[in-house]
């Protein structure tokens, strides 16, 4: 720096211009007054020190931004600094922010607006990231539709829901007996152990085998025996059994009863003794032509209006069998004899006694038929 030196009074400014040389060191025990001085290196002037913004400087933190204080001071801040990477302080308070904002965290969404893409969210797992847009994940059983998020069930699965709750809904699956099937040994049953409290399987075999065989009651005594209920299980006796071959029940013992029916035949080998009152099957009969029946027993025959035809069933067939036919006439006309008509009494080609049929011509003659499995025996008689 060059300047234009005389002594006494110097008037105006030392001149700029001039090609004067100062070497060492110049002491001025005066006051100098210059306007500007200038810089010949940088080739412009010179602030004088009463244009100096700043002229004090408070703290000495590394790589510190200065703020300005007051009075020409400026100060660094040990929590405001910029190492020409990062700008480092504790709050920042600002209207926009343009570029990334990668490096942001602990930002409470109730102070963002505007939609943040999915893309620059952490939504870990169960949540996809699909055009920007944040969506659930489906995966097997999940579902999402425009209505929400659901479980997808299988048609005839056994699930439904209730009140918006799933739920086990048996009705929903499939009949087992559909096109002719039906429980086999190893279908799958589900079950709760509750032991455990936890849901099980078994098969339809290990249900039975293991668990139904053993809590029903099981038969006893001889085969064929009649079960009846013991103290916990059946029990049976070989007093009384019955025969499927032969269709016999047979009982080695009393039989007490209110009341029984027999609709074919009754055979006592033995004593029968009855003690009360005996019925037998009493009958009118009016057709001309009558076939005696099983359960016939005492046939009164009313001739009033014709001659009457009855016909005996076939006496091998009817070993022993007691049969009483009568002929009858009704009340108004039981006193003319001669309006009677006649009662013929036949078989099929066997014998009554020593013929093949016999007639009752007057009213209320009675015959009593016994067959030997051969004939019909005529065993009492009344009238002609």
């Amino acid at each position: 720096m060059a300047y234009n030196l005389q002594k006494g009074t110097v008037e105006g400014s030392v001149d700029q211009y001039g090609d004067q040389e100062i070497e060492g060191v110049k002491v001025f025990k005066s006051v100098i007054s210059a306007s500007v001085f200038y810089d010949t290196d940088a080739g412009s002037p010179c602030a004088t020190e009463n244009r100096v913004a700043i002229d004090t400087l408070i703290g000495s933190t590394n790589h510190g931004i200065l703020t300005y204080e007051s009075n020409k001071r400026a100060k660094t801040h040990y929590n405001l600094t910029f190492d020409g990477d990062s700008l480092r302080t504790n709050s920042v308070v600002a209207k926009t922010f343009i570029g990334s904002g990668a490096g942001l965290n602990h930002l409470p969404a109730r102070n963002l607006t505007g939609l943040v893409p999915a893309a620059s969210l952490d939504y870990g797992k169960g949540l996809e990231c699909y055009r920007d847009t944040l969506k659930v994940k489906s995966s097997a059983g999940i579902s999402v539709t425009g209505e929400g998020v659901g479980i997808s069930l299988a048609p005839n699965g056994a699930l439904g829901f209730k009140n918006d709750k799933l739920l086990i809904a048996p009705t929903q699956a499939m009949d087992i007996t559909e096109k002719g099937q039906n429980l086999s040994d190893e279908d799958l049953l589900l079950v709760h152990d509750t032991s455990r409290n936890e849901i099980r399987h078994t098969t339809a075999k290990n249900l039975f085998e293991g668990y139904l065989k053993f809590k029903g009651m099981h038969p006893n005594g001889p085969r064929h025996s009649l079960q009846f209920k013991g103290n916990k299980e059946f029990e049976g006796s070989a007093s009384l059994s019955y025969e499927p071959g032969s269709k016999t029940l047979h009982v080695q013992g009393d039989i007490k009863a209110i009341k029984g029916e027999y609709s074919r035949h009754l055979q006592v080998n033995g004593d029968l003794e009855v003690n009360g009152s005996v019925y037998k099957n009493i009958k009118v009969v009016s057709q001309k032509l009558y076939d005696v029946q099983d359960t016939d027993h005492v046939l009164l025959c009313d001739t009033t209006d014709g001659p009457i035809t009855a016909i005996l069933p076939p006496a091998a067939e009817n070993c022993g069998r007691v049969i009483v036919i009568k002929n009858i006439c009704r009340e108004e006309k039981k006193y003319k004899i001669k309006a009677a008509y006649m009662l013929k009494i036949r078989t099929e080609g066997e014998l009554i006694d020593f013929s093949r049929e016999l007639v009752l011509k007057s009213h209320y003659s009675v015959r009593t038929f016994h067959s030997d499995g051969d004939k019909w025996w005529i065993t009492n008689r009344a009238g002609t």
